[in-house]
């Protein structure tokens, strides 16, 4: 993997107004100002795509706990946690001295467990919009792990380094893309619930049953053709959320995790784990999937 580190700033803000739509809760943005006292603390500069993600969806990406709060950034000697696997709870970030588009991924541990209290403390600060309250908890949690380390100076996560051939999954810059489409996805969905008498997401299951060919071991399979002929046939009303295509291809070739819709109304999500496309709309009378797609 190279060691650009690319700004997802525009994909943010295609994005941002679908989150409007559907969440409201205590957390929020974070200022140029909140980052640089962040910086300060931890001796570093944040990669563009982090910082970026804290100014435009940490409200969004804390309360889907994938996001450490601003307050709460810690070293862990030579790592630097920031995300969170949405699903196995494994701290993600960058280690010191390497590049800082690469992923590495560990258990978060404290030898004394103070720090598991933090995030709780952090929301109810939240809930009673105490900022004050905020910025002593971050010098607290700074001046906590600074000591950690002094006392187990031997101490070093056991991280491993991901490589992978889709960059969503070991890509500072991809994986913040990755985690902010699955958290919107998962806040319309609850949205969905709580909302039953208009429709503003749409799942469409594909039909992959007449694709099916035998592979070289016997089994059936899809050939790629396929997906680019569906890639072919969504790109006629949507377009990729990224004009670098990289940021967001999926390990299914030819295919991208999201595309917007040329009215900027709707957004195309795909997974690889997943047999169905998901449209998110703004506007619940047009949640309804493009004809060309129907086939």
């Amino acid at each position: 993997m190279g060691t650009a580190v690319h700004s997802i700033r525009g994909e943010l803000e295609v994005v941002r107004p679908f989150v409007d739509r559907v969440i409201s809760g205590c957390y929020s943005c974070y200022s140029e100002e909140d980052i640089r006292n962040a910086e300060k603390r931890l001796g570093i500069a944040l990669p563009a795509p982090v910082r970026e993600l804290y100014e435009l969806m940490a409200d969004l990406l804390i309360a889907e706990l994938s996001l450490t709060p601003l307050e709460l950034l810690h070293w862990e000697q030579d790592f630097l946690g920031f995300f969170e696997s949405p699903d196995d709870s494994l701290a993600l970030g960058i280690r010191k001295g390497d590049d800082h588009n690469q992923l590495y991924q560990w258990e978060l541990h404290d030898p004394e467990e103070e720090s598991y209290d933090y995030w709780d403390e952090f929301t109810e600060l939240c809930e009673e919009g105490d900022r004050k309250g905020r910025q002593k908890l971050a010098r607290r949690c700074c001046a906590y792990w600074k000591g950690i380390h002094r006392r187990y100076p031997d101490f070093m996560p056991n991280a491993k380094k991901l490589e992978y051939k889709a960059p969503y999954n070991c890509a500072v810059d991809a994986y913040g893309l990755f985690l902010t489409l699955l958290a919107a996805n998962e806040a319309y969905e609850s949205f969905q619930r709580e909302h039953s008498d208009f429709s503003v997401l749409l799942r469409y299951d594909l039909d992959y049953s007449g694709e099916r060919i035998p592979g070289d071991d016997g089994s059936l399979r899809i050939p790629e053709e396929y997906f680019f002929r569906l890639h072919q046939r969504i790109t006629q009303e949507f377009t990729p959320l990224s004009s670098r295509p990289q940021l967001l291809a999926l390990e299914t070739p030819g295919l991208q995790m999201a595309y917007r819709h040329r009215e900027q109304q709707k957004l195309l999500l795909m997974w690889d784990w997943d047999t169905a496309l998901t449209l998110l709309t703004l506007d619940p009378q047009t949640c309804g999937l493009p004809e060309i797609l129907q086939d």
